[in-house]
């Protein structure tokens, strides 16, 4: 018996496997196991206790073969069978040729017979024993090879049977495959886990009614987002469109605004401004009483540059008064189509101060006389009558219309009329002031206006001849006097002197209101009726009032009414004296009580 030993070892597949010892290896043998079958597979006695070629034989786990004779021993062998390979060490101390003619009749006596440990048999499949034999290429290979199952592939294949492979396919998936018994691959499975894109894939997709939008795929074949939705404008943005907006914020050219057609506005809304618009597209026009005059004229538009009206009146005395309006519109003026329109206190009521013998209409006070050009000015004239009753009228408004009847809306179109009905003959200030001659643009009043006139007299209501002066005298209280307004209004809103003042009545266009108001309130207890004597005029000796009772020490003045004419005059009551001339320093006395002595210091104070 010889004593062979198969040990494997790693090896790499080079060259062909051949038919022939005669030819270049690898050679067909037939392999037999020796060793006995039972476990673990050796036998102890294989190599006659010797170790000369195999020192690791008896520890049953060496791959060995014979081949001795052949190869030497110690030499390594590649066998393979089928798909299947070993690198076995040569561990043989018998004669190979006693093996080969033995066991060569047992397996069909033809070609080279290996004998190998069973380990070698039980991996290529076939038993331990002489009854069982197979047939094998065997082909030598380096000593430095590892014994044990080949790592690699068997010489001429292209895999290591049962090796599997794996690489990326399509979007970022995955494909395998196997090798087969064959040391072939096989075909490659399915493509498993794609993303919906390839890496640097870009889409573009319709969005909106207009417009487009983009996304791109990433390096790990995913969709990024979708980029904006936008568009070209049709027709280049110049199509014309209505916004449902009012005003100036109606026109619109369309637009593609986030992929969908809208229509956008030509101008954005404003300040309201005086020109026929709606600026602030909020539906009204030329409303809140707006004076700034726009780029575009209005058709109508009229400002108020002077007036002068009485301020009180007796019950049913009638008084004529005057306004002059600026044409600030674009349009002409046709004599007797532009109405001043009159109304009461309350929005829609009759005017308390109409005339209806003298007016056009119960709610018309006057109409323009003449043709009235843009820029120039018209006067109207017409009068106001107080009714019975005494007291505040409250404001009554006055508003140019246009030839259509529409009330126009600025900038100044209107203004608001204060008068008091006082009781008592001769209860009155100075009527309204005389008419100034027509003004027309000159060197010194380049505007025509009489936005610079405030301190040369006159004004809505509040008429005064030089420096006259109606004082409200209030005992008790020396600081105090009221005087009437005599100065005529600035275009501002402000008077240079008066207690008229420029206001804009609730839900109404901006209009002028002039208060005419002469009052002293307070007067301390008086134990008879007081009269009161103001200044005397120049020359007059110091006058006394038959009516008042009282006289002055000054000769420059002169009474004009007192009111109340008779009674007691207690702490709270109103004393109202109306008159000219009144000057710094004059003393006042009430009839022969001496304690009711006043001491006119000026315009604004008086003492007792």
């Amino acid at each position: 018996m010889r004593n062979t030993f198969l040990v494997l070892a790693v090896v790499a597949c080079t060259g062909c496997w051949h038919t022939s010892h005669s030819g270049p290896p690898p050679w067909p043998h037939i392999l037999t196991c020796y060793g006995g079958c039972q476990a673990p597979h050796y036998d102890p006695t294989a190599c006659g206790g010797s170790t000369a070629c195999c020192s690791h034989c008896i520890d049953g786990t060496w791959w060995y073969s014979t081949e001795q004779q052949i190869f030497g021993c110690g030499a390594k062998l590649e066998i393979r069978h089928g798909n299947k390979c070993v690198v076995v060490q040569v561990a043989d101390n018998g004669p190979a040729s006693w093996v080969e003619s033995n066991a060569a009749g047992k397996c069909g006596g033809n070609g080279h017979i290996i004998d190998t440990s069973p380990l070698v048999a039980d991996y290529f499949g076939g038993g331990c024993g002489w009854s069982q034999c197979f047939w094998v290429d065997v082909r030598p290979v380096a000593k430095s090879m590892p014994q044990g199952i080949c790592p690699t592939c068997p010489c001429g294949g292209e895999c290591k049977p049962g090796e599997v492979q794996g690489q990326g396919c399509g979007n970022c998936g995955w494909e395998e495959r196997s090798c087969g018994g064959d040391a072939k691959w096989g075909g490659w499975g399915p493509c498993n886990g794609q993303g919906p894109c390839a890496p640097g894939q870009f889409e573009v997709g319709a969005c909106g009614d207009c417009g487009s939008h983009s996304r791109s795929c990433g390096g790990n074949c995913q969709w990024a987002g979708w980029s904006g939705c936008d568009g070209p404008d049709p027709g280049d943005g110049k199509l014309p469109c209505d916004t449902g907006e009012p005003g100036v914020c109606e026109s619109g050219v369309q637009k593609c605004i986030g992929g969908w057609v809208t229509c956008k506005r030509l101008q954005e809304p404003g300040e309201e401004v005086c020109d026929d618009m709606d600026n602030d597209c909020d539906g009204p026009i030329d409303e809140g009483g707006t004076k700034a005059m726009g780029q575009a004229l209005p058709a109508f538009a009229a400002q108020v540059e002077d007036c002068s009206f009485p301020m009180v009146l007796a019950p049913g005395e009638v008084a004529q008064g005057w306004v002059e309006y600026r044409n600030m519109g674009a349009q002409h003026w046709e004599r007797g189509q532009v109405w001043l329109k009159a109304e009461g206190s309350e929005a829609g009521s009759p005017s308390a101060v109409g005339v209806p013998e003298e007016w056009p209409a119960w709610d018309v006070a006057a109409k323009v006389d003449s043709d009235v050009a843009p820029g120039e000015l018209a006067r109207l004239r017409f009068a106001v009558s107080a009714p019975a009753a005494t007291g505040d009228l409250g404001d009554q408004h006055f508003v140019l219309l246009t030839p259509a009847g529409q009330a126009m809306r600025c900038p100044e179109p209107g203004f608001a009329l204060s008068l008091r009905v006082a009781p008592g003959e001769g209860w009155w200030l100075e009527p309204a002031r005389e008419e100034p001659a027509p003004r027309e643009p000159s060197e010194a009043d380049p505007d025509g206006t009489t936005a610079d006139r405030g301190a040369r007299g006159g004004g809505c209501g509040m008429a005064a001849q030089g420096t006259s002066l109606a004082g409200l005298l209030v005992l008790l209280l020396p600081w105090l006097a009221a005087r009437c307004g005599r100065r005529a209004a600035s275009r501002d809103g402000r008077f240079a002197e008066a207690q008229g003042h420029w206001q804009k009545a609730p839900g109404r266009s901006a209009t002028r209101t002039v208060v005419a108001d002469c009052r002293l309130k307070d007067a301390p207890v008086l134990a008879a009726m007081l009269a009161l004597l103001t200044a005397c005029s120049s020359g007059s000796g110091g006058g006394k009032s038959a009516d008042a009772g009282a006289e002055t020490d000054a000769a420059a003045s002169s009474l004009l009414s007192i009111f109340p004419t008779a009674g007691t005059a207690q702490g709270g009551d109103e004393i109202v004296v109306v008159g000219t001339g009144f000057a710094e320093g004059m003393t006042v006395r009430f009839g022969d009580v001496g304690a009711g002595t006043v001491t006119l210091l000026g315009p604004k104070e008086l003492r007792v």
